[in-house]
């Protein structure tokens, strides 16, 4: 992230005609980068957050992890007009590369808007966030000893290629998210970084294939009787009503399926029609069935991980507070440094 950095400080200084200098504590494990921007011979320091493609779920995630606080700024190759008002609205500093910039404090305001980024690109990720390699990014936040077995063994587990599987493998080493830990193991670090970008890019890559559509139920009851639909393990809910089951804090509007069943057996089942304004969602699971299941409480629900994703992909605030709820209970354990 270091050409981005400079990139930005290069256009805060073009832009303000202010001087921004870039200075480097040593703060194990971490190297913090921060920038001082000097006005009215007042000194103002600010711990920089990089943030090479920031979106609104991006924002969503930040409030729930507490990624930014009052003393930092966000740097960004681009943000968007509707990201940048929302920024504001929550008084996050931020700046881009095109030259929008937003900083206040007690002493300080700066205010730039409306400037576009030439030949801005946002959907331009690495390699490992292919669809495939989503896929196997959630095996292995969901479960980090997945990592290290052997490729035949992670193959039929998951239902991933052999060559898939190496083609991720070396570009999370690449990456620095997949590190030796001895001759024989891998660890995956950097677990909190990786999972916030997995969800980020779950709904644009992966979700968009895995959708078989809207539905509507013919059954008049459905909304109060949804709890009482047999699984049998071959289906099982996500987002809202998985929230719901988990943490009983939203009442599901919208219903989200995932499933292994031919839509004809699903149909007939649950008496559902094909609905383009239809408030059930249906998804293949994209992984092995019995990989899909989250087996911490006797109930029909995919991973906490995956009900999260779907939660913060959505612009319902109940929505993000119950997947703050998920986060704190079920996820935050699983991705932290231990």
């Amino acid at each position: 992230m270091e050409e981005l950095i400079t990139k930005v400080i290069e256009k805060l200084e073009e832009i303000t005609g202010l001087n921004v200098t870039q200075i480097k504590y040593n703060k194990p494990p971490e190297e913090d980068t921060y920038i001082k921007i000097k006005f009215n011979n007042e000194i103002f320091e600010y711990r920089v957050e990089t943030k090479k493609y920031f979106n609104s779920v991006h924002l969503n995630q930040m409030e729930i992890l507490g990624s930014l606080s009052e003393n930092q700024i966000l740097f960004s190759e681009y943000l968007s007009y509707s990201v940048r008002s929302k920024l504001r609205e929550k008084s996050i500093n931020y700046a881009d590369a095109a030259g929008n910039i937003f900083v206040k404090s007690d002493l300080l305001y700066l205010f730039i808007d409306g400037k576009k980024k030439d030949n801005f690109k946002k959907n331009i990720f690495p390699k490992n966030f292919s669809s495939v390699g989503l896929k196997l990014i959630y095996a292995f936040l969901t479960d980090n000893n997945l990592v290290n077995k052997k490729y035949r063994e992670l193959s039929d587990y998951t239902g991933i290629s052999l060559d898939s599987i190496f083609r991720t493998k070396r570009e999370l080493k690449k990456q620095g998210y997949l590190i030796d830990a001895n001759i024989q193991n891998k660890n995956l670090i950097h677990k909190k970084e990786l999972f916030e970008k997995w969800v980020s890019l779950f709904a644009e890559i992966l979700k968009p294939k895995i959708s078989r559509g809207n539905f509507k139920s013919l059954n008049p009851g459905f909304l109060n009787d949804w709890k009482n639909i047999p699984f049998n393990g071959k289906s099982l809910w996500g987002s809202e009503p998985a929230a719901s089951l988990l943490d009983n804090y939203i009442r599901p509007e919208f219903f989200t399926i995932y499933t292994s069943e031919s839509n004809e057996e699903l149909l007939k089942k649950f008496r559902l029609v094909e609905a383009n304004d239809g408030n059930i969602k249906i998804f293949d699971f994209f992984l092995k069935e019995n990989f899909s299941s989250y087996a911490g409480d006797n109930i029909s629900v995919v991973h906490p991980i995956l009900i999260y994703a779907d939660l913060i992909n959505t612009v319902n605030p109940r929505n993000v507070e119950s997947a703050k709820i998920i986060y704190d209970k079920y996820i935050n354990g699983i991705i932290s440094e231990a």
